[in-house]
């Protein structure tokens, strides 16, 4: 009886130790080994992405105030039956109907106790019904119609350009850099309370703070960061972890993991031409993952297929390429419907035009005459058209 009890225990502990090392064992290969998107394995890249787009709309804003007009849509989201569109440059942030008529302007600019001194990026705090703003050194949290109700001091030193709501009690703010500590992601809660820090550089002044290559991507969803210079994108684990999930290969002259530090010998190569790398702008949602990046001298987009981990670039079907890069820029948000949203300027519109020999106009009618009757009758009073969009 003894001999029978000691290996029924004996039984249960061995089987306990299992259960509880698998998932960190699965946890210790993920972190290991992030997969590999290779740009150039050509067995990948044949296919036109213009045929996985499907369930494809369009939207003509309207009603915009001259003197509040839209120079470049950066950020759009849609939520509680509105959009919210940023524009950067004129540091507006536009509310909209679904039908795309005017509504208001968000926020006022200035240096007063509940103005913000330029817009760096926004999202909303879905479960607070929160917009928040954040300028070089706070954030400013509005309700849902556009009303102010608090401003947050975060430090003169960090100047954040860019956040994402992690969960309820996590924001993540892409700053700088902390001048004592040389950190590039600060995790605070709504309040501004410190939760954690990530992304240390090894050492002081060996950082700068790239505006094309490097930083953070989230809209509501998971959260996503590259260091400057560096092809290797993380996902934020709150409060302050980073796991590593996508290894981008651009070839040979893919910029190298181990140099991502060495700033100086990276802007030589850039003048020089000789390097490739993923630039700031990325997308990744459930089933794709979209970024833009530089070979060379040339600035592309790719898309990877997750779920089939095909890959297909703006550069491999010639007859295409240039509708293919003025139709599938990487998104600037997702609607409702889980689609890509993206934006098309009228004068971005006249360029594609002017340079594309007759054959983009062509191209763009083919893919869908209702758009491009309404681009071809675009002007400077009527000129910002949303689009909507998913991939297969």
């Amino acid at each position: 009886m003894k001999i029978i009890l000691g290996f029924l225990i004996l039984s249960l502990l061995t089987f306990s130790c299992k259960e509880k090392n698998e998932p960190q064992n699965k946890q210790e290969k993920i972190t290991k080994s992030p997969i590999e998107v290779n740009v150039i394995n050509q067995n990948t890249v044949k296919r036109n992405i213009l045929n996985q787009v499907r369930s494809f709309e369009f939207l003509a804003l309207k009603g915009i105030p001259v003197d509040k007009s839209i120079l470049k849509v950066n950020k759009a989201i849609e939520y509680n039956g509105k959009l919210l569109l940023l524009d950067k440059m004129r540091s507006n942030l536009h509310l909209f109907t679904l039908d795309g008529d005017f509504i208001k302007i968000i926020g006022v600019k200035g240096d007063g106790p509940e103005e913000f001194k330029s817009i760096k990026d926004f999202s909303v705090h879905k479960n607070r019904n929160e917009i928040i703003i954040i300028d070089h050194e706070s954030m400013l949290i509005y309700d849902l119609n556009g009303n102010f109700k608090n401003k947050v001091y975060l430090g003169s030193n960090l100047s954040p350009n860019s956040l994402s709501i992690l969960d309820d009690d996590h924001i993540a703010f892409n700053v700088r850099v902390d001048s004592n500590e040389y950190y590039k992601i600060l995790i605070t809660d709504i309040h501004g309370n410190v939760k954690g820090k990530a992304a240390k550089f090894p050492e002081a002044g060996k950082y700068l703070n790239f505006e094309f290559t490097g930083g953070m991507n989230g809209d509501g969803l998971d959260t996503y960061y590259n260091a400057p210079t560096s092809s290797l994108v993380y996902k934020i684990i709150p409060p302050a972890d980073l796991l590593p999930l996508y290894q981008l290969n651009f070839g040979t002259n893919t910029w190298p993991e181990n140099k991502k530090y060495y700033h100086q010998e990276f802007d030589k190569e850039i003048m020089n031409l000789n390097t490739s790398y993923l630039n700031h702008s990325y997308k990744i949602t459930t089933g794709w993952f979209i970024f833009s990046y530089t070979d060379k001298n040339r600035n592309l987009y790719g898309y990877y297929n997750i779920n089939n981990q095909q890959v297909y670039t703006s550069n491999n079907i010639n007859n295409s390429q240039r509708l293919i890069r003025f139709l599938l820029p990487v998104p600037i948000g997702l609607d409702s419907k889980n689609r890509f949203i993206n934006s098309i300027e009228f004068e971005t519109f006249l360029s594609f035009k002017r340079n594309g020999n007759g054959e983009f106009m062509k191209d763009l009618k083919n893919f869908n005459l209702d758009l491009f009757h309404e681009l071809d009758k675009m002007n400077y009073d009527n000129s910002i058209i949303l689009t909507f969009y998913q991939l297969k």
